[in-house]
C-alpha cells in the first residue's frame, strides 16, 4: 500500500510531493486564513505557504496534521490617541536631527535613568 502524498510548492525547488503526515495545515482563526508548513523532499528546506481552504481540507483528509493559531495580541493594541503630527513638528524634527548630539539628547529623553552623572 502506497503512502498518500501532497503536492506542495517549495520556494526553492518549485512544486514537489511530500508525505501527507509530514505536512502541517495551519488555520488562523482570526482571519480564517489557511496555510501549510512542510519540508521539501528535494532540498530539505522547511517553508510555509498560503493555500485555499478546500485544498487545506483535502490535505487534512489525506492525513496532514492541523495547527490552529491566532494573531499576536499586539496587532489589536492601539496607543492612546494624541495630537496629530503637523508641519511644525516635522520641521522641528528635521532641525533637531541636524544637531551633532541629537541621538544623545533622544536617549536622555527616552531613558532618563541613564543620564551621565
Amino acid at each position: 500500500m502506497s503512502e498518500t502524498t501532497i503536492v506542495v510548492r517549495c520556494p526553492d525547488c518549485r512544486t514537489g510531493r511530500v508525505s501527507a503526515p509530514s505536512v502541517t495545515v495551519r488555520w488562523c482563526l482570526d482571519v480564517n486564513g489557511w496555510s501549510y508548513r512542510a519540508r521539501c523532499s528535494v532540498c530539505d528546506v522547511v517553508f510555509v505557504a498560503n493555500t485555499r481552504e478546500d485544498r487545506a481540507h483535502r490535505a487534512l483528509a489525506a492525513g496532514a496534521r492541523l495547527e490552529m493559531w491566532t494573531l499576536p495580541a499586539e496587532l489589536t493594541e492601539r496607543p492612546p490617541a494624541g495630537r496629530a503630527i503637523d508641519a511644525v513638528d516635522i520641521l522641528e524634527l528635521r532641525l533637531a536631527l541636524m544637531e551633532p548630539e541629537w541621538f544623545d539628547k533622544l536617549r536622555e529623553m527616552t531613558f532618563p535613568e541613564d543620564r551621565k552623572r
